[in-house]
């Protein structure tokens, strides 16, 4: 049973803020500030400084509340079965109040045979995944899966078909959607697949560790998409780890180049090179085209972002060869890289140009890729399109450019990614010099809408 939190709803109200108040100022649904204040549900880690200072207080005093241990905190009524501990909306997923993974098994072994459909929706984390996919899993798959946590012994092919399943539909709606629409769900499969993974048959386990591998990446992803670059590392090198253990070189190498994709997020140029050719040179090993393409397109972004030309246009020369060989490749939407197209190809090429101050040829190659990318791809069509008003800002040409924000405006309301979000800010503070423009001020009109 969940612990209700007194004193964040003491909190709330002695900074003057109603439920209703404070979910408006967080841009979340009065639900959410519900489930928060009733211990069902935790804030993400991404909105939790701007929630302390909207109730006056530290990041330490936040943390405590959440935690739920004062005793002021009282426990909460709540369904026989415990699910309040398995709420699919928080952050860390199924069973953070179990604690650990020998507890998840025995929570699950108690009332495996009793739960209802909805309980068992939250056990898996599918609440979120599932209402975009609703016959992702039929019910009986499901309780196979839970079924295999209470009994690792029990794990086959199935299960491991349908824990893969679900990682796959995470990351379609993470392309299309971002990440808070999954991130509950990838959260629970993490603890239900590490829970597993001891006493899971000996021909099965490679199999199993590769699932933990990828959801693990996935998360390392997800929380880089939201900002929270600490947790974002952890993911990435237990990502690592298991590739080393599972002999992954394609897992291997594309942890790497999502590595150095973070490493530049942040700013640290150098890291993300030195990411960036490890990826290149794991990937050497892979036989997926599409890896090795990607790995070679981030050693691009990063010697750009370094100014380095030479190295810069030789990586870009090594991506065109990579796709090159796609079309021998069986079964490319597979890749972990699936997503790498040759709309990819021009958007890293547009990037690439920006960074080194080549505005012409960054714009015609964000046109070729917006003409070229899977439209499914919703935050990267949306960088690409960044890029385009980038260059048009670069060429003194606001009116263009904050025609093409406009847009990118569009697709954050349906991929809620903060990185991208974080980028449209920044573009539009790229427009002060033209701040009085008729356009500009329309785009300013459609930010604060």
């Amino acid at each position: 049973m969940a612990a209700r939190r007194a004193r964040m709803a003491r909190a709330r109200k002695a900074a003057g803020y109603t439920q209703d108040d404070l979910a408006e100022a967080l841009h979340i649904d009065r639900s959410t500030v519900h489930r928060w204040e009733s211990g069902r549900s935790e804030p993400l880690p991404y909105i939790r400084p701007k929630l302390a200072r909207l109730l006056g207080l530290t990041a330490a005093q936040l943390e405590d509340i959440l935690a739920g241990t004062h005793p002021d905190d009282v426990v909460a009524s709540g369904s026989t079965t415990g699910m309040g501990q398995f709420d699919s909306t928080s952050p860390n997923g199924a069973a953070r109040v179990a604690g650990t993974d020998h507890q998840l098994a025995a929570l699950v072994r108690r009332w495996v045979g009793e739960m209802n459909r909805r309980e068992l929706l939250q056990l898996l984390g599918l609440g979120a995944v599932t209402a975009g996919s609703p016959e992702l899993l039929d019910l009986d798959d499901q309780e196979r899966v839970a079924r295999a946590v209470a009994t690792p012994a029990r794990v086959d092919e199935r299960v491991i078909e349908n824990l893969r399943a679900v990682y796959w539909a995470c990351r379609r709606q993470d392309d299309a959607l971002g990440p808070q629409a999954v991130l509950p769900t990838v959260s629970a499969q993490l603890k239900l697949v590490r829970a597993m993974l001891d006493d899971c048959p000996s021909p099965l386990r490679p199999r199993l560790l590769s699932t933990y591998g990828g959801l693990s990446d996935l998360a390392g992803w997800l929380y880089t998409d939201i900002g929270d670059y600490t947790t974002s590392w952890q993911h990435f090198e237990r990502a690592r780890e298991i590739a080393h253990e599972a002999r992954d070189p394609a897992l291997s190498g594309f942890v790497l180049g999502r590595m150095s994709h973070t490493a530049l997020a942040q700013d640290k140029i150098h890291l993300a090179i030195d990411f960036a050719e490890a990826s290149r040179k794991v990937a050497e090993r892979s036989d997926d085209a599409l890896v090795r393409a990607y790995a070679a397109s981030e050693t691009a972004k990063a010697y750009a972002k370094d100014g380095q030309v030479s190295p810069c246009l030789e990586a870009v020369e090594e991506v065109e060869q990579r796709m090159g060989e796609v079309d021998a490749q069986p079964a490319a939407s597979s890749s972990l890289a699936y997503f790498y197209d040759n709309g990819s190809v021009g958007s890293a090429k547009a990037k690439c140009f920006l960074a080194l101050g080549r505005p012409h040829d960054a714009a015609a190659e964000a046109r070729t890729a917006l003409a070229q990318h899977e439209k499914s791809l919703v935050r990267d069509n949306a960088f690409t399109m960044l890029y385009l008003a980038n260059a048009h800002i670069q060429l003194r040409e606001p009116d263009a450019a904050a025609l093409i924000m406009g847009d990118v405006i569009e697709a954050t309301t349906q991929n809620r990614s903060v990185r991208l979000l974080e980028r449209l800010h920044g573009a539009r503070s790229a427009l002060k010099p033209w701040n009085d423009a008729d356009a500009v001020k329309t785009l300013d009109e459609q930010l604060r809408a």
